[in-house]
């Protein structure tokens, strides 16, 4: 993956950000979890994460994909159009493509009028990478770093 270069004024204003995210999300989350003490060793675990995506797949390349927590982006050509976690990664991309009530495959269909042209959208037009985390927050943690560097299109 090419290294992407950004100013030290957008780097710092990330790093705060997540800093302020991890510590509202350690108050919601109850599960045992390692504390992590500084902002840099939480940029470290969140480029490590970001950095192990997988390449890219198609919607019909899911039978491989492990039932473990995980983040996913979307693709349409190379630009993300959405960017999601879920503690059943599988589950959730195999939801997706057969239109469960989730927010993006609902905002989809808003703008193909069917199920079946959503469905149709994901299969032929639609490719997807995903990398898989230790546990539910950590999965959060890398899908707000996500939205922040990718800024895509269906999340609100």
């Amino acid at each position: 993956m090419p290294e992407a270069h950004y100013s030290k004024a957008y780097i710092d204003e990330i790093r705060s950000e997540m800093i302020e995210r991890l510590q509202k999300l350690e108050k919601k989350v109850t599960m045992p979890r390692t504390r992590l003490r500084t902002p840099e060793e939480v940029l470290k675990r969140l480029k490590q994460n970001y950095e192990s995506f997988s390449d890219k797949r198609t919607f019909t390349q899911l039978y491989d994909i492990p039932q473990k927590p995980g983040t996913y982006l979307i693709y349409k050509d190379s630009e993300v159009i959405y960017v999601g976690s879920s503690i059943h990664l599988r589950a959730r991309l195999r939801q997706l493509l057969s239109g469960g009530g989730h927010v993006f495959h609902n905002k989809l269909r808003e703008l193909f009028g069917s199920k079946e042209h959503v469905q149709s959208f994901l299969k032929t037009c639609c490719s997807l990478r995903y990398s898989l985390c230790k546990d539910k927050r950590q999965a959060e943690l890398l899908e707000h770093f996500c939205i922040n560097i990718h800024s895509p299109r269906y999340n609100d």
